[in-house]
């Protein structure tokens, strides 16, 4: 048995593959990544398509120049992994597959995405999801497929992020998937004493008027949207679905660096927090609860900094880098002994 750890860089997930090669005949495999921002969904898709493409042919040829059957343990390439166990079950090729960091957001509740997900996910496949809602999701619809939980690890952060924490006068929100930015500039409407940012893409819609406390930067490099974040006096997690996987890079980063978060309640978010102790959370879409956290935090700064140390606490201990790519590493170990028989 060979094992394929496919990754869009070499550096991700190192620890993780060097633990693996020292039980497992492993390879590295780099695929490329796409790209991180588009300007439309058009160009967005054809690039997904691109890359699917692309990756398929590619592993494919790696697949067979290995003799025997092969585990793919992918971090990036996910469709086209998927594609080629499906395809090579019919010429007598065994194919294995193992994923994480593996993200639908809300397109997972589109009918046809959910059938063809039925489809790939049939065979010998296992997933690491970070969320309650995806355990479920995957489990009700692909029932033999082996699907395990842990919520996800942060990485350490860009160097000199931490060197620029203060707290400053702005609250500040970020992100590209499933975000509620409308709720966001709404709520900033009704505090017009607060210097609000968002940190997005170009591809995030906002519907609503943009008052003029409410800042947009688009597309910022990965330093600059933790410096910004680092300089903020709390930090906002808003969610639109309730979809899985979303929202925790950001809450996590928030977290690191002692900022209060307030967050939509969701389980994807919510179950890295304490609520009232490392976190607040509020109901999606309710512009006035999130005005009442808001203000409640804004203006007392003791408990501010009370929740943001906490959660500096919390992330340092539960939520380390190590420890998921630990579960990761167990995960892939038991599905490959299971696999094996």
């Amino acid at each position: 048995m060979t094992l394929l750890f496919i990754v869009a860089n070499e550096q991700y997930y190192r620890a993780v593959f060097d633990a693996l090669s020292m039980r497992l005949h492993a390879e590295r495999v780099v695929t490329h990544e796409g790209g991180r921002f588009q300007k439309s969904k058009i160009r967005i898709r054809i690039n997904v398509l691109f890359k699917i493409v692309r990756d398929f042919w590619f592993l494919s040829w790696v697949v067979m120049r290995r003799p025997g059957y092969v585990v793919l343990v992918c971090q990036t390439s996910a469709y086209a992994a998927l594609l080629i166990q499906r395809l090579f079950s019919y010429f007598g090729k065994r194919v294995d597959v193992y994923l994480f960091n593996f993200y639908l957001h809300e397109m997972g509740q589109h009918r046809l995405v959910q059938q063809i997900l039925r489809f790939l996910l049939r065979g010998r496949v296992g997933m690491l999801v970070q969320s309650p809602n995806e355990l479920e999701y995957y489990r009700l619809l692909a029932p033999s497929a082996v699907i395990d939980h842990c919520p996800y690890g942060l990485s350490d952060l860009p160097d000199g992020t931490e060197e620029e924490r203060t707290s400053g006068p702005e609250v500040f929100t970020g992100g590209y998937t499933n975000r509620d930015y409308d709720t966001m500039v709404e709520a900033a409407r009704h505090l017009p004493q607060i210097h609000v940012v968002i940190a997005c893409a170009r591809s995030n819609k906002i519907t609503v008027p943009i008052p003029e406390n409410v800042e947009i930067l688009y597309d910022l490099p990965t330093f600059e949207f933790h410096r910004r974040m680092a300089r903020s006096r709390l930090v906002v997690v808003p969610l639109k679905h309730n979809v899985g996987s979303s929202g925790q890079m950001v809450a996590l980063a928030a977290m690191k660096l002692g900022k209060p978060v307030v967050y939509t309640a969701f389980p994807a978010v919510s179950q890295y927090f304490v609520d009232g102790k490392t976190g607040i959370g509020v109901r999606a879409g309710d512009v006035e609860g999130m005005v009442a956290v808001i203000t409640r935090l804004y203006d007392a700064p003791a408990l501010s900094e009370s929740i943001g140390r906490r959660a500096r606490e919390d992330v340092l201990t539960r939520f380390s880098r190590k420890k998921f790519e630990q579960q990761i590493v167990a995960r892939v170990l038991r599905f490959c002994c299971v696999t094996k028989q």
